[in-house]
């Protein structure tokens, strides 16, 4: 019998099916989105896996297709997998408002319904001579799904990633030798269940981004290595997608085994070289989470990465002006993070001195939520036997991306219309207001050289943006940090 494909139609009609799709406003100039069911992808990609296993005569539940055709692209790995872990991570960006190349997406559903209609047409098929054709087309379409390069290759900025490759990139510390540095963490959880018993701890997850600033490169049997405590550790491929060649972006879970009940989880971050075998430690992560008891004593609480600190900090970041790479022009842009109950239109305004340099700023397409946390019961009691949904159970981190109007042109290209040549030199004071209260006061210094003046904990760690003196002012429109 055929199986269901993949395809975003798919998942909106299997969505609908039950009850209605999920929906979230996203920002401008996105709009309304249905919110899609990741774990699908994971689902059905395990049942696809396993068919196509069985018709190319493997013996587990992983095919390894031409593998000496994927070496250089993919050496030891899965076409299977890449697809899978492509359109999972497309998913997860979709739901947070981060909208995924649109070509890309559709090249990857069309792929999935290729082999999806190559499966069912092999297994239908009689004729032996006729079935090894179609055997043949098969692994000729998983060979280019595992990412056999084309003959003109188009490389995209992803937004949620950290850039290292603008021509004002920050003072950097000193990078170590042969190995790559952590250039940014995204922190999440994931609950765990025991039977009959509910949610019984939880794991934590985190994205390590890895930029390699000297001599050297990413191997493809080089992995990531996050030893949590408690004793487990946690190996992941590096082969995450990432803003350029000196980039990676690995995604490591805490497995299903491990079971977490403290309010922190931290783990020692190692890199381990393919050539040799060598493990270096790269550093630490520390997985801070906030719980309440939200919804009665017979309820698990709920327990979410506290991102309070990420909404105490803001950052001055670049970023191709046209989403290409390499770039042609860099634009700054400002970056908050607000803690709210729903989305909302935050603006900007900047000055140095009394001149206002730019009028209002408008937030981006960039913007996108950072995470959520539920605070408060889903349903609360208005009479005995009577009960009504909370129309705002969750406390949500939003970054907002205001960018602007400056750009810095790369050698043959000019600033496009609308632009204005970087640095404006001086003191710069910029304040974020939202329904008419200022929620965070900026400040930083843009010298004559276009770099900004170092910000005290610029340089303790790698960073692709440079902080900038961050002021929280309280208001009536924005969730108070600290719990």
């Amino acid at each position: 019998m055929p199986h269901p494909t993949l395809t975003t139609l798919a998942l909106a009609l299997a969505l609908t099916a039950c009850g209605g799709p999920p929906t979230r406003d996203c920002p401008a100039p996105i709009g309304p989105i249905v919110l899609e069911d990741c774990e699908i992808y994971q689902r059905r990609f395990e049942a696809l896996r396993v068919d196509v296993d069985v018709l190319l005569g493997g013996t587990g539940a992983r095919v390894n297709v031409a593998r000496r055709s994927l070496r250089t692209r993919a050496k030891h790995g899965e076409a299977l997998d890449v697809l899978s872990h492509r359109l999972f991570g497309m998913c997860r960006d979709h739901n947070a408002c981060r909208v995924p190349d649109p070509g890309e997406r559709a090249a990857l559903d069309q792929t999935v319904v290729a082999l999806t209609t190559l499966r069912d047409r092999i297994e239908d098929e009689p004729d032996p001579q006729a079935r090894e054709v179609l055997i043949a087309e098969l692994r000729a379409t998983l060979l280019r799904a595992a990412g056999k390069p084309s003959a003109a290759p188009r490389a995209y900025y992803k937004s949620w990633l950290p850039w290292f490759g603008a021509v004002h990139r920050p003072p950097q510390p000193d990078p170590p030798v042969g190995v790559p540095v952590i250039g940014g963490v995204d922190l999440d959880t994931q609950a765990r269940f025991a039977s009959g018993k509910g949610i019984v701890g939880w794991a934590p997850s985190a994205r390590i981004d890895l930029w390699w600033p000297g001599e050297g490169g990413f191997a493809e049997d080089d992995a990531l290595l996050i030893a949590w405590d408690g004793g487990h550790v946690s190996a992941c491929p590096v082969r995450g997608r990432g803003n350029g060649a000196d980039h990676r972006s690995v995604t490591c879970n805490g497995g299903d085994e491990m079971v977490a009940t403290a309010d922190t989880v931290s783990g020692a971050v190692r890199y381990r070289t393919g050539v040799d075998g060598r493990e270096h430690t790269l550093g630490y992560v520390r997985v801070p989470t906030v719980t309440h008891p939200v919804d009665g004593p017979d309820r698990a609480p709920s327990r979410d990465v506290d991102l309070d600190p990420r909404a105490a900090q803001g950052e001055l970041v670049w970023r191709p002006h046209d989403g290409a790479l390499p770039a042609s022009v860099d634009q700054p842009s400002l970056w908050v993070v607000l803690k709210l109950r729903d989305h909302a239109r935050p603006t900007a305004r900047c000055r140095i001195g009394d001149d206002d340099l730019f009028g209002v700023l408008e937030t981006s397409r960039y913007s996108g939520q950072e995470g959520t946390h539920q605070d408060r019961p889903r349903y609360r009691q208005v009479a005995p036997g009577k009960s009504v949904g909370e129309a705002q159970p969750l406390t949500e981190w939003w970054r907002f991306d205001f960018p602007l109007p400056l750009g810095v042109a790369r050698p043959g290209h000019a600033l496009p219309e609308g632009l204005a040549p970087w640095p404006r030199v001086g003191a710069w004071q910029c304040t974020v207001t939202l329904d008419g209260e200022p929620v965070r006061r900026l400040a930083f210094v843009v010298q004559g050289d276009g770099s900004l003046a170092p910000h005290p904990e610029q340089t303790k760690a790698h960073r692709a943006g440079w902080l900038i003196d961050t002021e929280v002012v309280p208001s009536s429109v924005e969730e108070a940090l600290g719990w």
